[in-house]
């Protein structure tokens, strides 16, 4: 029988060199927002006086500390991404210093996509312009929906004539690599008025957009709300409404490369696409996700080898702050991912996009090939017989008519690994 250690490290996934050299993403949770919105459970803290040095500094010890544990790079920083909260609050030092860091680091970001979360109410052109000059490569605008009524229901803190113009001004300054986002499914919206939001951003002809089903999630304001008074769309209107994002944004060239996301040919968003490829990212910052190869397993079994690892950082900009500054890092959980659990999120993640779970990926990760892990799978023959998946040499893929059907064959299928 194995020894306990022999055990646990046989447990314990290792990413294939196809994906390690893939490169390391970073991802930077900025946590404040000047308002909470009804829909958002993200981390998010609304605060007076923001200690933005303080931040930065912090940030800079905790992306050194997990950058020593990852061990030596390929040198790859495919993508370097600050999410929120509302980063565009931040001061563009924030880049500068997280920039410079990574270079100490051999990770250069001479060729990555460098993304900043912006809300309409701090995208201003002399704002995003500091930003651009301070490294930014792209801009992600928070905008949600154009309809004045739509916008008081979810919280934002913008006007119609602020989104557009916030939009106008992302435009100028980033070009094509800008990615809007809207939400329907608001209480009480119309098809019609969903169709207003999507031509108003069809004539700023963006290259990307991401379009997002509005959810219902526990402890936000319209989950309160959805309790009491029932105010979720009905299903059929919400289908419609998919469709129609389909017929809408197709027509301006935008092509629907993954469940809620939508580009012209090239200006896909290289940073959730390696994340939906199973790559590895640090996650510094309150409240961030890591999945990396960390040179030490996190099994507490004393095993040194290289062990893929996931890492939460603790939530509370407060605790956070006293961790980092005592030792380091606030991370607040490590643990080892498991080899099932690398296996699932490749089929799931993949199956998100258009190109599907790939062929090569699958293989150097589970041993398999895709015909032969579902050779004897009653649930792929269903589905494959009904027209929703299709497996060819290129790999296993949702085709159009099972869109909307994604999450309940994403199920079926890791049910049947």
């Amino acid at each position: 029988m194995a020894s306990g250690k022999t055990a646990a490290a046989t447990a314990t996934a290792q990413l294939p060199s196809l994906i390690r050299n893939a490169g390391l993403s970073v991802y930077v949770h900025v946590p404040w927002c000047a308002k909470i919105c009804s829909y958002c459970d993200f981390n998010k803290y609304k605060q007076a006086s923001i200690p933005w040095e303080r931040y930065i500094d912090c940030l800079k010890q905790e992306l050194e500390w997990l950058l020593q544990r990852a061990g030596p790079q390929t040198g790859k920083l495919p993508s370097l991404y600050f999410g929120g909260g509302t980063p565009s609050l931040a001061p563009p030092a924030l880049v500068t210093h997280l920039t410079s860091c990574l270079g100490e680091h051999s990770l250069s970001t001479t060729n990555a996509e460098i993304t900043l979360e912006a809300n309409p109410t701090s995208a201003s052109r002399d704002a995003l312009m500091r930003f651009r000059d301070a490294g930014i490569t792209r801009l992600s605008l928070g905008v949600q929906t154009f309809n004045k009524r739509g916008l008081s229901i979810l919280g934002r803190d913008h006007s119609p004539k602020e989104a557009q113009q916030a939009l106008e001004n992302a435009l100028e300054v980033f070009g094509d690599a800008v990615t809007l986002d809207l939400i329907f499914g608001w209480p009480q919206q119309t098809l019609q008025e969903w169709q207003e939001d999507l031509a108003v951003a069809a004539a700023f002809a963006p290259a990307h957009m991401s379009v997002y089903e509005l959810t219902f999630k526990a402890g936000t304001p319209l989950h309160t709300l959805n309790k009491e008074k029932k105010v979720e769309l009905p299903e059929e209107l919400l289908v419609d409404m998919f469709h129609a994002t389909d017929d809408a944004l197709e027509a301006i060239g935008l092509e629907r490369y993954e469940v809620s996301s939508f580009a012209r040919p090239g200006r896909e968003g290289r940073h959730n696409m390696h994340y939906w490829s199973c790559g590895q990212f640090l996650g510094i910052g309150p409240g961030a996700h890591g999945r990396w190869q960390s040179n030490v397993s996190a099994d507490g079994n004393g095993d040194s080898s290289p062990a893929l690892v996931h890492t939460v950082q603790t939530a509370s900009p407060k605790a956070w702050f006293r961790e980092v500054e005592s030792r380091g890092h606030g991370t607040r959980l490590e643990r080892n991912v498991l080899p099932s659990e690398l296996r699932d999120s490749c089929l799931v993640l993949g199956l998100r996009t258009a190109r599907g779970v790939d062929a090569g990926r699958w293989l150097a990760i589970t041993g398999k090939t895709l015909a032969d892990t579902f050779a004897d799978s009653p649930a792929f023959r269903e589905l494959q017989t009904q027209g929703l998946v299709e497996l060819d040499a290129a790999g296993l893929r949702v085709r159009r008519k099972g869109r909307l059907l994604i999450d309940g064959i994403a199920a079926r299928l890791a049910e049947s690994l």
